[in-house]
């Protein structure tokens, strides 16, 4: 354990480290790919043959069963012919069974795969000789005592008029002088009037024919199984197994489950893969099987082929590694070079990465940090200097609040000996003014405080204005023990006169609004002046939300005011506070702000 340890903190370049971490995950990731696509690849390909057998199984099914149709159709032909019902209500007229020969030879032409057409009657008064016909003409059968005592003649009565298959074999067959191993159809044949049986119909398949047909189509590496209701095979591309049973079959467990009709379509073991169909007509089975050792060939071409793939891409894995961790190491390495000659004092670093993904936003990051830090040591070596400076100018220009308010107490108090009222409550406002302005040096005073302020500044300009200026201040009362930064509306009031009123030639009307809800102080100051142009508008808003001066012109004073209380705000209650101006030019302008309070007190952001 410590060893490893060892290893881990030994001082890598970064390039190694990601090569030794992601080309063992790629080897295990194209192993596992491989391995995968090996078992996928090698699944298909089972699935393939045994779709593929499935298909071979159910187009040689198809076959049987249009055989088996035209059997049966011929089979309800012979139920209807009047020839036929001559035939078994009659005993050796010739001339009934030329008709029949005549109609039935027209129609056996026509069937290539039906071999033979044998008709018994079952009347035991009728000693007639049995029916038979082939393609070449008129044959013999087994006399009907000797048919009568087979298994088949017993099913077939049983059966009462639905078809009965069945295998004949050489030795066992009813069609005298044909040795061909036969698939035989038997039905009973009714009286057409009274459907009573009058006799039985045999129609023989050579099953060497069917057999042909169906090999056609079986490749060399296939075995075709053609299996009855019963379990009997009755046909099969290894002769060996006709007349056996199908449960001796090699390759499948539980014949049972095809007798009972269960759906199996591919049935894969070790060893074999088996195909099945079953028909509904018949009821007969088509077995397809394949040994899987003949599939071995063409896996292990696959294997292979896997494994050249496997190899390929790993060797192809370690070579993008190593170009991708050259791609990204590279940059932070100019990143660290230039990081130390930043910290020796050289803020001319920079550094230049292209694209835009997080490399180079890193590099743009990093460009922009530099930048930050050089305008921020200027910012604060300009604000000492004129920290400084606006020191220097307090003390030179320092004047004792307590003198100036006693001169314009004895101003006013003079100008009420003398009977000049008005002159008394100038003198008075103004004097209330500097009070509130000064506070004493306090940097913040109460919303009452401050709104008395605004109407000493208001009584004052509206002496001026005379009737032009009209004002309305509306606060709630919860709201006046709040303590607000000094002088915070005073230059949105003196705005609004200057710029606003004063160019206009009618009655001029300011509202403050003031609201406070949820701990947080919204101020509005409204005003019916001449109002700002658009463009201009737009200009002072952009300038307020990105810190940045405007040009000078006859605007700049009130700029220089907004940006005052905005920047007073901000440093005071940090990015959460809200300043927008809205006006329309001709129709007045409006200055809302938003900033965090708390009740009593005051809330620093």
């Amino acid at each position: 354990m410590s060893q490893s340890k060892i290893k881990i903190n030994r001082p890598y370049p970064m390039r190694w480290k990601l090569f030794l971490w992601i080309a063992p995950f790629f080897l295990v990731t194209i192993a596992i790919t491989g391995g995968f696509s090996y078992f996928i690849a090698s699944k298909l390909v089972l699935n393939n043959v045994g779709q593929a057998q499935y298909n071979l199984a159910k187009t040689s099914l198809d076959q049987f069963d249009y055989i088996a149709q035209d059997a049966i159709d011929f089979s309800n032909y012979l139920f209807l012919s009047i020839h036929t019902q001559q035939l078994l209500a009659t005993e050796n007229d010739p001339v009934v069974r030329k008709d029949l020969f005549s109609s039935l030879s027209t129609l056996m032409v026509t069937r290539h795969s039906m071999q033979s057409v044998i008709l018994y009657t079952l009347d035991p008064n009728n000693h007639q000789q049995p029916f038979a016909i082939n393609h070449a003409g008129i044959a013999s059968a087994i006399p009907f005592d000797r048919f009568a005592s087979s298994s088949l003649y017993q099913q077939t009565l049983e059966a009462d008029g639905k078809p009965v298959w069945a295998l004949m074999s050489a030795h066992e067959t009813v069609f005298d002088g044909d040795r061909q191993t036969k698939i035989v159809l038997s039905k009973v044949v009714k009286d057409s009037n009274t459907l009573d049986p009058k006799g039985v119909v045999l129609l023989g398949f050579n099953e060497s024919k069917l057999r042909e047909q169906y090999m056609k189509t079986v490749g060399k590496d296939n075995q075709i199984y053609v299996i009855d209701q019963n379990g009997l095979i009755l046909s099969a591309s290894n002769q060996e197994w006709q007349h056996k049973n199908a449960t001796e079959l090699p390759f499948i467990d539980g014949y049972e489950a095809l007798l009972n009709n269960e759906k199996l379509t591919h049935i894969n073991n070790k060893q074999w893969i088996v195909s099945h169909s079953s028909s509904g007509l018949t009821g007969w089975h088509v077995l397809v099987v394949q040994e899987k050792q003949q599939l071995l060939t063409e896996l292990k071409q696959i294997q292979s082929i896997t494994i050249v793939i496997m190899v390929a891409c790993f060797v192809v894995s370690l070579i993008i590694t190593w170009i991708a961790s050259s791609l990204i190491t590279n940059p932070l390495k100019k990143l660290l070079r230039s990081m130390r000659r930043l910290q020796n004092g050289d803020f001319s670093q920079r550094v230049d990465f292209s694209g835009q993904d997080e490399i180079g936003r890193l590099g743009e990051g990093y460009n922009n940090m530099v930048i930050r830090i050089k305008d921020l040591i200027d910012e604060v070596y300009a604000m000492q200097l004129k920290q400084r400076n606006a020191e220097l100018k307090t003390l030179q220009a320092q004047i004792h609040p307590h003198f100036l308010y006693n001169t314009l107490d004895m101003i006013c108090w003079t100008a009420q000996q003398r009977g000049q009222k008005d002159i008394s409550e100038l003198v008075y406002s103004l004097s209330n003014l500097f009070r509130l302005s000064l506070s004493e040096g306090r940097d913040f005073i109460t919303l009452e405080e401050e709104l008395e302020l605004i109407r000493s500044y208001l009584y004052l300009q509206k002496q001026r204005f005379k009737d032009r200026l009209h004002f309305e201040i509306h606060v709630p009362d919860e709201a006046l023990a709040l303590h607000v930064p000094k002088l915070l509306l005073q230059p949105l009031i003196e705005n609004a006169v200057i710029h606003g009123i004063e160019p206009l030639h009618e009655h001029g009307f300011i509202q403050v609004t003031i609201q406070y809800s949820a701990q947080q102080l919204n101020i509005e100051v409204m005003d019916n002046g001449v109002g700002i142009q658009q463009e201009r508008l737009h200009q002072i808003n952009q300038a307020l939300l990105q810190h940045s001066n405007l040009h000078h012109d006859q605007h700049s004073s009130a700029f220089f005011a907004l940006t005052n209380v905005k920047d007073r705000l901000m440093i005071i209650y940090g990015s959460d506070i809200l300043f927008h101006i809205t006006s329309t030019e001709g129709k007045g302008t409006l200055v809302s702000m938003t900033f965090p309070i708390s009740e009593g007190g005051i809330h620093h952001g």
